[in-house]
């Protein structure tokens, strides 16, 4: 399945680092122009932690992904593009299919990446979900070159909402599906928190902390996310990640816009 130190020489704003946005700046404006007509807040509110919940049955929705990351101030910035559809095979299951994965960098342009398939499913019975949700997911990975081997990562998603506010954790491993899985030089092991509040019925805003160990090299980073209702069946997340240590991404920024059918 995913920002720099805070020292003196650390500058967000610069005008380098906000060419990242160029490729969000569409989707943006579509969101600012349709939002008079928003009836509701997005079905997901963070880019970075999956939401709690799966289903219902018969349910389909499709989501567009944008992600750029800029591993330092002076380093090209690279997009990776992803497609899903979400299917709801029960009120507590759901398959979803990713039929375009895609990135882009300056030197190797826009290529294809390989493919990818999850399952989510709930974990606990209506009864016992006052207090929060919890959902397992289970995703396998298929890179183009057919050398590399098989990918899955692992994630389970707790989370629940009071009223305006709600709040998520994803606990995430990614490693390889071979006899080096859990290695350390091949896994990766995520710990995504989040929190945020509706301020209308079609605008939601808070943050995501992101504490990651990839292959035995520490990450952390933190952003603030959006979530906007467009119509009754669309919707768009902005989030942004700044690093908080020298082994993150310098800046990431991902928007995804969804659909329901």
């Amino acid at each position: 399945m995913q920002p720099n130190q805070l020292t003196s020489g650390f500058r967000p704003g610069t005008l380098d680092e906000m060419r990242l946005n160029r490729n969000l700046i569409g989707p943006f404006l579509l969101g600012l122009l349709l939002l008079p007509g928003a009836a509701q807040a997005g079905k997901r509110h963070t880019v970075w932690a999956y939401p709690p919940g799966a289903g219902p049955k018969g349910s389909v929705e499709g989501e567009v992904w944008i992600t750029g990351e800029k591993a330092s101030k002076d380093s090209p910035t690279e997009t990776h593009y992803k497609v899903e559809v979400e299917n709801g095979l029960t009120d507590d299951v759901s398959l979803d299919l990713y039929i375009a994965v895609l990135s882009q960098t300056p030197e190797q342009g826009l290529k294809f990446d390989g493919f990818q398939a999850s399952v989510r499913a709930n974990l606990l019975p209506d009864r016992m979900r006052g207090a929060f949700d919890l959902t397992g997911y289970f995703e396998v990975k298929r890179d183009v070159e057919w050398s590399n081997p098989w990918e899955f990562e692992a994630i389970l998603i707790a989370g629940k909402s009071y009223g305006r506010f709600g709040w998520s954790v994803n606990l995430v491993a990614e490693s390889e599906l071979s006899s080096s899985a859990f290695q350390t030089a091949t896994t990766e092991w995520k710990g995504i928190a989040t929190a945020g509040y509706e301020l209308t019925r079609s605008l939601w805003a808070g943050a995501e902390f992101i504490a990651a160990n990839d292959k035995g090299t520490s990450e952390v980073s933190l952003g603030p996310t959006v979530s906007i209702g467009l119509t009754p069946r669309t919707w768009i997340a902005i989030g942004s990640q700044f690093g908080l240590n020298s082994n993150a991404d310098n800046l990431k920024v991902r928007a995804i816009f969804g659909v329901f059918f």
